[in-house]
């Protein structure tokens, strides 16, 4: 096949050339963005309970919810927060299943509950976008211009947005909604004795805005209209509401005040002391970020052309600039690593071959291109980095042919085009098993489960199908490239190392003589490292290198947004340029949190609270010391900031949780969890490496609590939930109706006026009436006034009651913090049915460490299988896997010398390591294999043999194995020192446990290749037995494959002139050879071990043969003469009796190599 490919290059390099321009098509048209695309498996669900404290809210909604959801198997964790007016859940689905049919599922189970739950309950509010990351967020501000003016453009902006081809949805953020506020005197309603309810009716039954319909007398139709609905103001305060006890109407301005105003917002934004209002922008699913980038920009600035001079618009984060940072970073590394792979080629392999190599790397990642855009995957830091991962693999292929052919050319046998294809065809079968292998080990990664595998997939997807596109140029462009390239005249490669290969052969000779010293050096080195591995410190994931950071802040239960308002000013004033110059800029999110721009955040999907605010803080691009900037800025923070607590972090990677330690502690009790609570939270503040120890049990507060007269309600008919809804709407407002004008529908809010709201006492003014009797009843007849404590928030976990206790971490890992407080609780008394569970990073490192331990196993599981066909044996691949261990242990002992943690990243290296150090064993071991295999009659001759081919195995690969894995190293290097924090783990593991396997393959690989073979002498499992057939059609061979193939250890070989293997058998068939053919076929095996036999006939008996060949002109040697008379003689009648045969020389070639290798293994 080689032979043809490069017969026929030109063909070849065409289509080769077609792939290479599909490949920089689809570069073009692969999407660009920061961080893999994957599922958020997570939906939160809100049902309002107007006026239900959190008590109420627990019983009546969030138990019977709980019940219904987790009857759908598909979800794993429940949790409930019930809150004053309103049941919270956030609810975790197993992430392997389908998600959208799981989301439906949820939908209709919630739909279903409503008929369990009180109908005082509002319709939930689902969120179900929760993997919606914002792509740019722009805020327009002004000290000149109000908030209504701001989103007047902004609404510009986004009418433009919405018909960009990559836009997927538009909101705007901080803006104020305008309404008619209808403010009611307290005082005035209780002069008329006029109930709430009646306002809003009078209202609702006066604004008619529904049509008249359509009359039709005789051809034509006309539309009938009832002037009914409000038109201005005035119309407004002109409703008649009552009729006095003097019997005149009573009207809304009698008893109210009715004007615009602004909504109380529950959301808003603060910029450098002012209030903005923000633009979010989301990208649709596979769109380009760049040409995204592009078309928002333009419609940007054409707004800015219209904006008022003292109004300006700015882009306060834009995903596009984070791609373009970590992809320039990335392609840097890639460039890098590219530079530093030709340099050392062209130290090892010479200019022209290395050029040669050099061409074959841009050819396959251009290549690989292609079949990256069918998988989905965009370009992002995952995929970008795994192109500088199989970076130095793609080119080992490449090396190994080049050198294979460069040697088939020094030996001057053949031609140029046949030396270029027997060099091909000789190594072929060795980079393809090694790039199996090696695909292999990152195939498991590719089915790990949940969120992580799902991040990393783009990993192994992208490495494998580099490394197949690397085994295509190497078995194809790479010959014609070198044989178009061909050098006139060869130099010789081995004068410039001749001092090392001699250093190399002694180095091998002695290990082989001191082979069971080796191995138990190599024992040692591996169990010095495990040891080393088990002091180690853990890490899930580290922390992302992002120039940004979070700050959460949390107010007193009860604040409101003016308080969070001071507090973000107040904030303003600590974080200014002169103490942290490597802040740009900071903007605050108030009442919820940012609008969510990173994939593993919430952003602004929390429940809303003015007692909460979240802060951005951009730090300057080349800011390397993010972790110390974070602890300077919560420290600042903390003596300053004392109306609040204040949590500086960082972004991290991986799977979301609330803080790197997370303890929960669940019970029956809460009593029983507070007093563990409060114990964990005095422990953890003791410990070093702890900052932010908080709870979220919430802070008890008072509130206006009205008792009720039951039997009095009874007896005028009035219920508890009319003077609920009558009080809500007296201190928090409701919408009566809707006022239409020109442009927008605006509510109608009935409330009493702000001197009112802020006295509750006054309430007591309020008249009730019945719906049934309309009995006016004053307030004090049925209600009395209390103060008392309530809980803030109650909250389950799988209907259990629980609490968590969070930590930071501070100089010190959170996985040496859990170990610390898992020890000292083991001594603690626990309240009964009170237990502590271990969630955040502790509970992520559980899983993805279990995840990857299955991947590694299959991974060695599946090369083991791959080896055993390359070599056919069960015992050479353990030659091979053997490597593997003493690598990682290379690995750990590099890691434990930077003083790095052992985390996944470097785990997913461990199991990386397995695919990538068995390529140079494998072309080891098949070299010795094929020198033994041509060299059987010195194997038997002399027991020195043994050890001296392994030797010159060895030297033959020391040049590709060494080039090789010194490429993959250089090509890791730039990863390893400028990739940050989260590629840095894997380089390193990758780079050490390489050099550690270079050594030792060149050393442990022929060391255990002879410890193997002692081992199969001792246990009496020698190698297989070869059968040659003479000649290949003859009649009776499909029954010698008959009898002979159920044997062990049996093969039958082809008998083709240039085969290089000698057989232990040879089978002649007296009547089809002559006698000269069989003295010619006997000349060609001259083994010391070999056994003939000869099938005669009825015309050609054994006397007949011997005749002839004492009259036959060629005289056979003394050695010749003895194998022909010892020659068994069976007719084909007898043909039974072959396995006998057969079986009798095998027992006495097992004798005889048993022999010389126990002489071997004295020396």
């Amino acid at each position: 096949m080689f032979y043809q490919i490069l017969q026929y290059r030109r063909i070849v390099f065409l289509a080769s050339c077609v792939l290479i321009c599909s490949g920089l098509a689809m570069y073009y048209k692969i999407p660009k963005q920061e961080d893999p695309t994957i599922k958020y498996n997570m939906m939160r669900v809100i049902i309002p309970f107007p006026g239900a404290d959190p008590g109420k809210v627990e019983k009546l909604v969030t138990q019977e919810v709980e019940k219904v959801i987790l009857e759908l198997d598909c979800i794993e964790k429940v949790f409930a927060v019930s809150r004053n007016g309103l049941a919270a859940f956030e609810i975790i689905f197993d992430y392997d299943q389908n998600l959208e049919t799981a989301f439906e599922k949820l939908k209709d189970k919630i739909r279903d509950v409503r008929a369990k739950i009180p109908r005082e309950t509002l319709a939930p509010i689902i969120f179900d976008e929760m993997v919606k990351n914002y792509s740019i967020i722009s805020i327009l501000k002004s000290k000149e211009h109000s908030l209504l003016e701001l989103e007047y453009y902004f609404e510009q902006l986004k009418k433009r947005c919405l018909n960009l081809p990559g836009v997927e949805t538009v909101e705007i953020k901080g803006g104020i909604d305008r309404a008619i506020f209808v403010s009611l005197h307290l005082d005035k309603l209780a002069k008329y004795r006029i109930p709430i309810r009646k306002i809003t009716q009078a209202l609702a039954l006066r604004n008619d805005v529904k049509p008249g319909g359509t009359i039709k007398p005789g051809t034509k139709s006309f539309r009938i209209e009832a002037e009914g609905e409000f038109r201005n103001l005035k119309e407004i305060r002109n409703t008649v509401v009552d009729i006095s006890a003097e019997n005149q109407a009573v009207y809304i301005r009698d008893v109210a005040d009715v004007r615009w105003g602004n909504k109380d917002t529950d959301y808003s934004i603060l910029y450098r002391g002012e209030k903005v209002v923000a633009l979010t922008v989301t990208m649709k699913k596979g769109y380009d970020i760049f040409r995204f980038q592009r078309e928002y920009y333009s419609a940007q600035d054409k707004l800015q052309k219209i904006l008022p001079k003292n109004m300006s618009i700015k882009v306060y984060l834009d995903q596009g600039r984070f791609v373009d940072a970590k992809l320039t970073l990335l392609y840097n590394n890639l460039l890098q690593g590219m530079f530093w792979v030709i340099l050392v080629l062209f130290l090892f392999i010479g200019l022209r071959e290395s050029i040669v190599v050099a061409i074959s790397i841009p050819l396959t990642i251009v290549i690989s291109f292609l079949f990256i855009r069918f998988t989905g995957f965009a370009l992002q830091q995952m995929s970008i980095a795994s192109l500088v991962i199989a970076l130095g693999l793609l080119v080992d292929n490449s090396i190994v042919i080049v050198e294979s052919i460069y040697h088939e050319i020094a030996t001057k046998k053949h031609g140029w085009l046949e030396s270029f294809a027997i060099g091909v065809n000789k190594i072929a079968p060795s980079i393809i098993s090694g790039t199996l292998t090696t695909v292999a080990a990152f195939t498991p990664l590719m089915f790990m489960v949940g969120a992580t595998g799902a991040f990393l997939r783009s990993i192994p997807t992208v490495v494998i199908i580099t490394l197949m596109c690397s085994l295509y140029v190497a078995l194809t462009l790479t010959p014609i490239l070198y044989f178009w390239l061909r050098p006139k005249k060869l130099q010789s490669k081995q004068s410039g190392h001749r001092m090392w290969w001699k250093k190399y052969r002694r180095l091998i000779r002695w290990s082989l003589k001191k082979r069971y010293l080796v191995a138990f050096g190599g024992i040692a080195f591996a169990g010095t490292a495990a040891a080393l591995g088990l002091t180690m410190k853990l890490e899930l994931f580290p922390i992302a290198d992002r120039p940004q950071l979070i700050v959460n802040v949390y107010l007193p239960e009860g604040s409101n947004l003016k308080k969070c308002e001071d507090v973000a000013r107040n904030m303003s004033k600590v974080l200014t340029k002169q103490k942290f110059p490597q802040i740009v800029d900071t903007i605050y999110f108030l009442g919820n949190g940012a609008p969510k721009f990173y994939y593993n955040e919430n952003g602004d999907m929390k429940l809303k609270n003015p007692a909460y605010m979240e802060a951005v803080i951009n730090l300057k691009q080349d800011t390397h010391n993010i972790t110390e900037v974070t602890h300077a800025i919560q420290k600042e923070l903390q003596n300053n900031i004392l109306q609040a607590r204040t949590r500086v972090r960082q972004f991290r990677h991986g799977q979301p949780f609330q803080a790197p330690v997370s303890i929960r502690v669940s019970s029956n009790y809460p009593e029983d969890i507070e007093k563990v609570v409060i114990r964990l939270k005095k422990l953890l503040r003791k410990m070093h490496g702890t900052r932010n120890v908080m709870d979220n049990i919430g802070e008890d507060t008072y509130k206006w609590k009205l008792k009720i007269d039951p039997y009095r309600l009874n007896q005028i008919g009035i219920t508890h939930n009319e003077i609920s809804q009558d009080v809500f709407t007296a201190f928090h407002g409701v919408t009566a109706t809707t006022f239409l004008s020109s442009e927008e529908k605006i509510d109608v809010v009935v409330r009493l006026r702000e001197e009112d709201r802020q006295n509750f006492a006054s309430i007591s003014k309020l008249y009730f009436s019945s719906a049934a009797t309309e009995v006016k009843i004053p307030f004090a007849q049925v209600a009395q006034i209390d103060f008392d404590l309530e809980k803030t928030q109650i909250h389950r976990y799988n209907q259990q009651l629980h609490a968590y206790v969070f930590s930071d971490t501070q100089n010190r890992l959170a996985s040496e913090i859990t170990a610390e407080v898992k020890n000292t609780i083991r001594t603690w008394e626990m309240p009964s049915g009170c237990e502590i569970h271990f969630a955040g990073e502790d509970e992520e490192l559980r899983k993805s460490i279990r995840s990857i331990l299955i991947a590694g196993v299959l991974a060695v599981f599946l090369i083991y299988v791959i080896l055993s066909f390359e070599f056919n044996s069960l015992f050479q691949p353990l030659i091979i896997l053997l490597i593997v261990p003493l690598a990682i242990a290379g690995a750990v002992i590099g890691l434990y010398l930077l003083g790095m943690p052992l985390g996944f990243m470097s785990l997913m290296g461990f199991v990386s390591l397995a695919g990538i150090v068995v390529n140079d064993s494998i072309v080891l071991v098949d070299t010795a294999n094929r020198k033994m295999a041509r060299n059987q009659v010195a194997l038997v001759e002399s027991y020195e043999s043994y050890s001296a081919m392994l030797v010159d195995a060895a030297e033959t690969r020391l040049i590709p194995i060494i080039a090789t894995s010194i490429t993959t190293i250089f090509s890791l290097l730039p990863l390893a020192i400028w990739g940050g924090n989260f590629w840095s783990a894997f380089a390193y593991s990758v780079i050490f446990g390489l050099a550690t396997s270079t050594i030792l393959t060149l050393v442990f690989a022929p060391v255990m290749f002879r410890i193997i073979e002692d081992i199969k002498m001792k246990f009496g499992v020698l190698p297989s037995f070869r059968i040659f057939v003479y000649p290949e059609k003859t009649s009776w061979k499909s029954e010698v494959n008959r009898l002979l193939s159920h044997r062990n250890h049996v093969h039958f070989l082809q008998t083709d002139s240039e085969s290089k293997v000698d057989p232990d058998f040879v089978i002649l068939d007296l009547e089809k050879l002559s006698t000269h053919d069989v003295l010619q076929i006997l000349c060609k095996h001259t083994q010391l071990h070999l056994i003939a036999i000869a099938i005669t006939s009825d015309n050609i008996t054994r006397e007949d043969f011997l005749h002839s060949v004492e009259r036959s002109r060629q005289k056979p040697s003394a050695h010749l003469r003895h194998t022909i008379k010892n020659m068994h003689y069976i007719s084909s009648n007898e043909l039974d009796y072959l396995p006998k045969l057969v079986e009798q020389g095998a027992d006495k070639i097992q004798s005889l190599v048993k022999t010389i290798w126990d002489l071997s293994t004295l020396r």
